[in-house]
């Protein structure tokens, strides 16, 4: 098993991503390697990211460099996105935040909202405790995440039938109960 990966190690990451890849692509940082570059969690097991290259003849070569650097750097790189799984709000790119250029690279900080949605559906406790550090940091509201969760389950596509409404809302009632991260209660 890999050891954790931390702000310097994912920072150091992205600068050899960006020295290598010779195309432009765009890479969304996601879940806990974006709590961490938000400053809310010391260290995170792996980096969860998604990209989008600009022409589909890019991809394999982006593919290939992530492998390569997962190896040498020693590092868990994961293929991660959230709206393969569970819908995405309305919005999302919109509120991703720009972290920086690296070469030809785009690097952003995927959507608070997202990962919160992606957190309440998996549901284990530290998963509630990263919504609750995000709503803590005032990186979201909690009365517009349960919106978000009524929107994204709303039946107007198949994809919404991957939400179990109930669940979630059970969820962010303990977010909202329980205050600091750590605290725990029962579903």
């Amino acid at each position: 098993m890999r050891r954790p990966v931390d702000r310097e190690r994912i920072t150091g990451f992205l600068a050899r991503l960006g020295e290598r890849a010779r195309r432009p692509a765009r890479i969304v940082i996601t879940g806990g390697a974006s709590m961490l570059l938000r400053g809310l969690r010391g260290e995170t097991l792996d980096i969860d990211l998604m990209y989008t290259v600009t022409r589909p003849e890019d991809d394999g070569a982006i593919a290939s460099t992530l492998r390569d650097l997962k190896e040498e750097l020693d590092v868990n790189v994961e293929l991660a996105e959230p709206g393969h799984f569970l819908p995405m709000p309305a919005g999302r790119d919109a509120r991703c935040v720009f972290l920086g250029r690296y070469g030809a690279l785009e690097v952003f900080l995927d959507d608070p909202y997202s990962i919160a949605l992606s957190k309440l559906a998996r549901g284990h406790e530290k998963d509630l405790d990263d919504v609750r550090r995000l709503a803590a940091a005032r990186l979201l509201d909690l009365d517009e995440l349960e919106r978000k969760a009524r929107e994204i389950a709303a039946p107007t596509t198949a994809a919404s039938l991957r939400v179990d409404l109930d669940r979630m809302l059970a969820r962010i009632a303990r977010v909202r109960g329980a205050g600091a991260p750590g605290a725990h209660r029962a579903e």
